[in-house]
């Protein structure tokens, strides 16, 4: 099922903040094969790497309180960077997972 998890917007390592004041979650974020938005991978040190309820594979199903079927990844960009400090809630999904890793929808 869905669960929140709220991750710090902090500087993330290896990204590079739109200025000073702005960053994002420490997640790398892609579309997956049937279209759901995947954390691919977390920024070593970066606030979703804190976070003990966000892994790689997780979906991405909501960000603040809206849902993200439908979004571009520039609108998904827009929602998760935000000036430093502020939190941003992610409503995850955890896929089941076939013998070799693999999402199983």
């Amino acid at each position: 099922g869905q669960r929140p998890a709220v991750v710090r917007q902090l500087q993330p390592g290896g990204q590079a903040p739109v200025n000073e004041a702005m960053c994002g979650i420490g997640a790398f974020i892609e579309r997956g094969d049937h279209g759901h938005l995947v954390i691919k991978n977390i920024t070593p040190d970066g606030p979703a790497s804190h976070n003990r309820d966000v892994y790689p594979g997780d979906f991405i199903v909501g960000i603040d309180g809206g849902g993200t079927q439908g979004m571009s990844m520039m609108q998904v960009r827009n929602k998760v960077i935000g000036r430093r400090g502020t939190p941003v809630t992610l409503s995850l999904q955890r896929p089941m997972r076939d013998g070799n890793g693999n999402n199983v929808l």
